[in-house]
């Protein structure tokens, strides 16, 4: 049993000493930041443009839903359904319309076009409940959060995100 027991200087045999991952890093560039994360996955040098505006909604969507999670879990609610409930009264075709309708004049003009190929671009599944106009602005909404999380432009997301909770709030 003894023999299992190792000093902090002495090392356990068949095992190459490594970097621990508990280990804090020592400085900004051996971090592993969210940034390095997505270039591994989705590599330096995609081209957005190439990209479908349903593919940026489809990750809009995952990110502005996120967004709103990530924002109710901060306030007070306890029960998951309760928070469900909240979530889902911003995060559909309606709500995200009228957000969009808020920050539409706020927009670059390539962040403008981004949201007119999303909004132009023809879905395979029909709106659930929802106007086709909302829907379809929606769907704009989505491909702009898509693309700017893309980009990793994470101050725009921040605030873009923050004056739709603002227009939320009026």
């Amino acid at each position: 049993m003894e023999e299992n027991i190792v000093n902090d200087n002495s090392k356990v045999e068949g095992i190459e000493e490594e970097k621990s991952l508990l280990e804090l890093p020592k400085s900004e560039d051996e971090c592993i930041s969210f940034d390095n994360i997505l270039d591994t996955i989705i590599g330096k040098d995609l081209d957005y443009k190439l990209i479908s505006p349903l593919v940026l909604a489809y990750i809009g969507d995952s990110i502005f839903d996120l967004l709103i999670k990530a924002k109710i879990i901060g306030t007070p609610m306890y029960h998951v359904n309760d928070i469900h409930k909240t979530v889902i009264k911003l995060v559909n075709a309606h709500s995200q319309s009228e957000m969009m309708h808020k920050i539409q004049e706020l927009l670059t003009d390539e962040e403008r076009s981004v949201y007119k190929r999303g909004r132009n671009s023809r879905t395979v599944t029909p709106a659930k409940n929802q106007g086709i106009t909302d829907y379809r602005r929606a769907t704009g909404f989505e491909a702009l959060f898509g693309y700017l999380f893309l980009k990793k432009n994470w101050s725009r997301i921040q605030e873009l995100f923050a004056i739709c909770m603002a227009a939320e709030k009026e």
